[in-house]
C-alpha cells in the first residue's frame, strides 16, 4: 500500500511540475529577408545575465527567413520573468555586429520583447515580461 501511495505521490508531483511550464510564441515582424543570414532568439531570465551572450538562458536559431515569422519556445516556467532579444545575424557569425563611428550602433537588425528601444544598450527592465499562462504570445518588431 505504501508503494502505491508513493507512486501516486510521485506522479502527482511530476504532473504538477509539467503543468507549470508554458510555451512562448513570438510573432516576429519586419524581418528584412534580403539581408539573408539567420535569426538568433536569446531568452534571458536574469537581469544580471542580460546582454551577455555567454549567459543566455535559452537560445534558438532559425535559418529559414520570412518577413513575418512565428517562433515557439517551449518548456518555460510560468510566473517567471523573461526578456527576449532577437538578432538578425546577416553574416552568420553568431553575434551582433556594431559600427563604431560616429557612435556605436548595431549594423544588423535587432528586436526586443516589449519593443522598447532607447539610445544606448537596451535594459532588461524595458524588455522584461512575466510568462503568465501555458500559452502566451508576444510581438517583436525588428529594427534595422
Amino acid at each position: 500500500m505504501k508503494n502505491i501511495v508513493c507512486i501516486f505521490g510521485l506522479l502527482f508531483l511530476a504532473f504538477g511540475l509539467f503543468a507549470e511550464m508554458g510555451i512562448l510564441t513570438i510573432q516576429l515582424e519586419n524581418v528584412q529577408i534580403e539581408e539573408k543570414g539567420q535569426i538568433i532568439i536569446n531568452i534571458y531570465n536574469d537581469e544580471n545575465d542580460w546582454n551577455n551572450p555567454e549567459q543566455v538562458f535559452r537560445q534558438k536559431i532559425v535559418t529559414k527567413l520570412s518577413s513575418k515569422m512565428t517562433i515557439k519556445i517551449d518548456s518555460l516556467e510560468i510566473s517567471k520573468d523573461y526578456a527576449v532579444q532577437v538578432i538578425h545575424d546577416a553574416n552568420e557569425n553568431n553575434e551582433l555586429d556594431f559600427r563604431k563611428f560616429p557612435f556605436p550602433k548595431p549594423k544588423e537588425g535587432v528586436g526586443l520583447s516589449n519593443n522598447k528601444f532607447r539610445f544606448g544598450p537596451p535594459r532588461f527592465k524595458d524588455a522584461q515580461f512575466i510568462l503568465e499562462s501555458t500559452e502566451q504570445e508576444i510581438r517583436i518588431e525588428m529594427q534595422y
